[in-house]
This record gives C-alpha cells, sequence and structure tokens, in this order.
C-alpha cells in the first residue's frame, strides 16, 4: 500500500512496530498461488500474480520472486476427486492453468522423492516470493518514491476531528493526516 500510493504521489509514513519484515510479513510461505482456493478469488489472485511478476523491476530490487510452478502432492484417489473437483470450479477462469500429473510424471519431477504419490496437482504459473526479502525490498522502493518509513515506531491509536481522522498518535509522537491504511491484521486492537 505504502508503495502503490506513494507512487501515486501521495506522502505516505509507514508506522512499523518492530522492522520491517519482523512480523508475520516476513513469516508466511511466500507462496503466490490459487490451489485449492475460493473461485470467487481467482480474479484477485490473478492480478496479484501479475503484479508480483513485475514487482522487482518495480522496486529495482529482489523479493525473491521465482515463479517455478507449485505442486500439491496426492497421495490417493479421495484427494485425486478432490482436486479434479476444485479444478472443474474453475474451469476456464482467468490465470488457472493447473492440471493433474501422474504419480509417473511426478517421479520424474521429483527423482529424488521417498514415497510415491497417487497423483499431483500441478500449477506452472504459481510462484513463491522470499518473505524475509520481499518486504524490506518493497519498503525500500516506496522509501524510492518517498514514502517515510519508520521502524521502532508502533502506533498507539488515532485522533479524530469533525468525524473524521486527524492524526496519528504513535509511541515516537503524533503524525497529522487525513487517512489510514491499516494493514496489521485482524490481532490489532
Amino acid at each position: 500500500a505504502a508503495l502503490e500510493l506513494a507512487e501515486r504521489g501521495l506522502r505516505v509514513a509507514l508506522c512499523e512496530k518492530g522492522v520491517i519484515a519482523g512480523e508475520a510479513s516476513g513469516r508466511s510461505f511466500g507462496w503466490v498461488d490459487s490451489q485449492f482456493l475460493d473461485p470467487i478469488k481467482m480474479e484477485i489472485i490473478a492480478r496479484s500474480k501479475t503484479l508480483w511478476e513485475k514487482m522487482d523491476a518495480r522496486i529495482e530490487g529482489d523479493t525473491g520472486y521465482r515463479k517455478q510452478g507449485l505442486v500439491s502432492l496426492l497421495a490417493d484417489d479421495e484427494g485425486v476427486a478432490m482436486a479434479q473437483g476444485w479444478l472443474n470450479s474453475v474451469d476456464g477462469m482467468s490465470g488457472v492453468d493447473a492440471r493433474l500429473v501422474s504419480g509417473n510424471e511426478l517421479q520424474v519431477m521429483a527423482p529424488n522423492s521417498s514415497q510415491t504419490w497417487k497423483a499431483g496437482l500441478y500449477q506452472p504459473s504459481d510462484a513463491s516470493v522470499e518473505p524475509t526479502m520481499a518486504a524490506p525490498a518493497i519498503a525500500q522502493g516506496a522509501k524510492k518514491r518517498g514514502a517515510h518509513i519508520l521502524q521502532g515506531c508502533a502506533v498507539r491509536g488515532l485522533e479524530t476531528s469533525g468525524g473524521k481522522v486527524s492524526a496519528v498518535v504513535t509511541e515516537k509522537g503524533t503524525i497529522a493526516c487525513q487517512s489510514v491504511v491499516l494493514a496489521a491484521g485482524a490481532w490489532s486492537p
């Protein structure tokens, strides 16, 4: 959000209570995928994949983005049926290029696997990013575009005036503003 807003010419202050990528954004799996997700999300996931493909060039940095595809391994007929059901539910949707691969194909894809699998759900367009690289690189990209990155600066509250946000209260002082984006997650008070 800070990168996008800074690119649009807005004044941005990003307040991070710890360090960039020191919390959940540095601990995620880092998958850019859509396997087994609700079909209603496919359009936004396809957009996300497109944005991630261009992110390193956009920020002139390295997010650890790698488009190598993702395989979900299926041990039995029940898993294969579940995968086929999901494939049927997303058939023809944008950004979905998944297909079932046989156990023999999996042996070629992962020749050193110690287990034999019935099949796999393979999606070549799926990718991964390295979370401990991505968040700092994107923050640096936002900073290059004028965003202020404030680490070790927890937000403690908001001030309002006339029913609208007028400031963010941090542990290091108050920042006057007209808008706030809360990106801290559902656990944030």
